[in-house]
This record gives structure tokens, sequence and C-alpha cells, in this order.
């Protein structure tokens, strides 16, 4: 597996992940764990 298809995989990771808090009113959690799911898509793509 290369470095894109791994960031790729942890950042759809990180959005269940995040899914699951919003769903669970963990609105601070949910936030953070967005912001990692999008840095690792972004870099990715870079």
């Amino acid at each position: 597996m290369d470095e894109i298809e791994m960031r790729i995989n942890k950042a759809l990771g990180l959005l269940r992940d995040a899914k699951r808090e919003l769903e669970m009113g963990m609105y601070g959690r949910c936030c953070s764990t967005s912001y990692y799911a999008m840095f690792h898509a972004a870099k990715a793509m870079i």
C-alpha cells in the first residue's frame, strides 16, 4: 500500500469516527477528528 492510499484510508476512517462522534453529541471531538480527516486527505493530494 502506498502513502497516498494509506492517507486516504486514514481520512475515511476518521470521517466515520467523526460521524459517530457527531451522532453522540461530542461536537468538540467531532471537529477535531474532522480536521485530521481533512488533513490526511489534503496530504494525499499533494
